[in-house]
């Protein structure tokens, strides 16, 4: 048996600088089955919040409409404030 876990700190950290990191989730994010994806719109802490939590990312199509994480709100905050925030949305 193998349980495979994200670093959520690993990804935060690297959403807080320009990379090629996370075009390889853009395969998955064009899926217009489950996403509506605006790639104008589209930032690192989009890729970040869908990791962390898929059904509160904007573009995801079944989302949690009263929990829909703004991503400009979490630009700004260390580590354990977005883990705080995480918990408390």
């Amino acid at each position: 048996m193998r349980i495979a876990c994200q670093d959520i700190e690993f990804l935060f950290n690297v959403s807080q600088f320009k990379s090629e990191y996370w075009n390889w989730r853009k395969s998955t994010i064009s899926n217009n089955e489950l996403y509506d994806t605006d790639w104008n719109k589209l930032r690192t802490y989009d890729y970040l919040i869908r990791e962390v939590a898929t059904p509160r990312m904007r573009y995801y199509k079944d989302n949690i409409k009263d929990k829909v994480i703004n991503v400009e709100e979490i630009e700004a905050l260390s580590y354990k404030d977005f883990c705080q925030k995480m918990k408390n949305i």
